[in-house]
């Protein structure tokens, strides 16, 4: 472990805080490959307006690399997904990238995130064939004006159909696949967050859901956005983020941001292409990270000084504050 760290670790004298960390130097729970940095939805709370990154598919050069490189010590899950749609990736290559990565790590669980609007019959029965262990339907409305409100580019009507029958078929095959639904509640949608419930219910899906709006390291007004009463919010904003000692993100061209939620690109760490991702893991660039996270200074790191996910984060009562 980085020396540095250890030290913030016996600074704090929080033994359930150091056993964690500990643990999570070796390797990362979760990696997220960006499939694809496109999308072909324009969402209400999403800062991908303006991105000036690359646009497209991750090349499957950049795919064979990173998986090769988590053989050593394997994440517990993989996600397909980062800031793009990743079924915009042709879904015949998405599900043998998820089958290599199967074959190549078979501890992983295989999962992504999608608006489900290109999930038609040919990509559910692929889907269905796959290595794919979860995917997570996000929907955010549970009426047709809420939804198209706020999912501005796509229809209600298509993509719950799109899902019903995925659903359908999935339990057919004695629901291989773990299914989820999540919805952002804010103020768009409110009135309609129990329909939505409802919706999903009646799909037996097995985990229905959400969480609250984040202002995406201050690209998003969350704060117009948010329903009070529907959103945690007694975190701080000090507090070391989580998601630094947890997971690790590779956008669609190999490079690698601060953390998932860094959709621009603003603070990027390396460069997956020409690094081992697990030496970026362990690396200087991340762990420099994590001990200003520790100490409370993330004010002073781009991207991370106007993030507020750890206000919204139920964080274990040993999780530092630094109030």
């Amino acid at each position: 472990m980085d020396d540095r760290i250890l030290a913030e670790l016996e600074r704090l004298n929080r033994p359930e805080l150091t056993e964690y960390i500990t643990a999570k130097m070796i390797r990362p729970d979760e990696v997220h490959l960006e499939s694809s940095s496109r999308c072909n939805a324009d969402c209400i709370m999403c800062p991908r307006e303006g991105m000036k990154r690359f646009k497209g598919e991750m090349s499957k050069a950049i795919f064979l690399k990173v998986v090769d490189g988590l053989q050593e010590s394997p994440p517990v899950i993989l996600h397909f997904h980062l800031n793009g749609e990743p079924m915009m990736m042709k879904t015949a290559e998405l599900v043998s990238r998820m089958n290599h990565a199967k074959e190549k790590l078979p501890g992983t669980r295989m999962l992504f995130f999608t608006n489900a609007s290109l999930l038609d019959e040919e990509a559910t029965l692929r889907l269905l064939d796959s290595a794919l262990n979860e995917i997570c339907f996000s929907f955010d409305g549970g009426t047709k004006e809420d939804y198209e409100a706020i999912r501005r580019g796509l229809s209600f009507d298509k993509v719950f159909a799109n899902i019903e029958h995925f659903q359908k078929e999935n339990i057919k095959r004695g629901k291989k696949i773990r299914t989820h639904a999540f919805i952002v509640p804010q103020q768009r949608n409110a009135t309609s967050i129990d329909r939505f419930h409802a919706l999903f219910n009646s799909l037996a899906i097995d985990d229905v859901g959400g969480s609250g709006v984040q202002n995406i390291g201050g690209r998003i007004d969350a704060e117009s956005l948010k329903v009070k009463n529907l959103q945690y919010n007694k975190g701080s904003i000090k507090a070391p983020c989580w998601r630094v000692f947890q997971d690790i993100d590779v956008m669609a061209d190999g490079k690698v941001p601060v953390c998932c939620q860094d959709v621009h690109g603003d603070f990027i760490l390396a460069d997956a292409k020409k690094q081992n991702i697990l030496d970026i893991w362990r690396g200087n660039a991340l762990n420099d990270v994590r001990v200003m996270h520790l100490l409370g200074k993330q004010s002073e790191l781009p991207f991370c000084k106007g993030c507020d996910f750890m206000i919204g984060f139920v964080a274990p009562e040993w999780w530092p504050r630094n109030d």
